[in-house]
């Protein structure tokens, strides 16, 4: 079976391990799990297939999905590095992507690549990496796709490491808008970007009922307590609110309403208090150079 052709076995056990995570039966929640069931059964005979670049506003669960593509590929049996590229000063980062040969200028370690040999490593925040940062990446980027292999910092050319991983990246930017401007690099985006996957905030999703009522009834089976519901006033108020912090805010609210109120079985409007979490969305955020 050739790549180009989607295997409908994996297609159906994709579609299955993702729904159960990346939650919601709206339009919009069914396409991402669509096209990541499609790009994972037409790649079926790759491991580790080809790199998946994951885009949306914070909080839409660009993280838990990466996990959960890990968790249903090829390699769900092997090691998931999370390496949050924003965390990182420029002067560490090689060294902590790569490594530090024994002998060098510090104490030898390996990197993030070795860790998640024969398993993922999921890249967070790449759009928010300088310049210098980018150009490290895009080096030990070359050398993974095409030898499985990096150099620690310090090594020689004939002493590389094992490096089989299968690379999933995230960014709350358009990397498309970053290169026009000149903030990022447009061959280390070809590198990341073979499919390149929005994931749409949760206003433009209309499955906020839908995980604010699971997100209740999962606190009620943890705690074992009677069942709550939100009265329709609540019902109102969730579906009029904007969520700037998209399912992050709805998790993080609905829990907080429910351990707060844990004795009311019936969740108010006048209990959510929506007004006084409804600010602006901000101003565009800068990228850090």
């Amino acid at each position: 079976m050739s790549f180009t052709e989607p295997d409908p076995s994996v297609a159906r056990r994709v579609l299955r391990e993702i729904g159960q995570g990346f939650l919601g039966e709206s339009r919009a929640a069914i396409a991402v799990r669509e096209q990541i069931a499609d790009f994972l059964a037409r790649h079926a005979t790759q491991d580790p297939p080809p790199p998946i670049l994951l885009r949306g506003e914070a909080g839409v669960g660009k993280s838990l999905l990466a996990r959960l593509i890990h968790q249903a590929g090829p390699r769900r049996d092997g090691p998931f590095v999370d390496f949050d590229c924003s965390a990182i000063p420029e002067s560490l980062f090689e060294a902590w992507l790569v490594g530090i040969a024994p002998g060098a200028f510090c104490e030898a370690r390996p990197g993030a690549f070795q860790g998640a040999n024969h398993g993922t490593i999921f890249l967070d925040h790449v759009a928010e990496l300088s310049h210098g940062s980018q150009t490290r990446l895009l080096w030990a980027l070359e050398k993974v796709l095409a030898q499985r292999s990096v150099y620690r910092v310090g090594s020689t050319r004939n002493d590389p490491e094992p490096a089989d991983v299968w690379i999933l990246t995230s960014t709350r930017d358009d990397l498309r808008v970053a290169i026009h401007e000149g903030h990022f690099r447009e061959d280390l985006y070809q590198r990341l970007g073979e499919l390149d996957l929005l994931i749409p905030p949760l206003r433009q999703r209309v499955d906020i009922l839908f995980l604010a009522e699971h997100f209740l009834a999962r606190l009620c089976a943890e705690h074992s307590w009677p069942p709550k519901v939100f009265a329709p006033d609540a019902r109102s108020a969730l579906l009029a609110y904007p969520w700037p912090g998209n399912v992050r805010e709805v998790k993080a609210l609905t829990e907080r309403v429910a351990l707060r109120f844990a004795k009311k079985n019936i969740i108010t409007a006048a209990m959510l208090a929506l007004r006084k979490w409804n600010e602006p969305a901000g101003r565009p955020r800068r990228i850090r150079r």
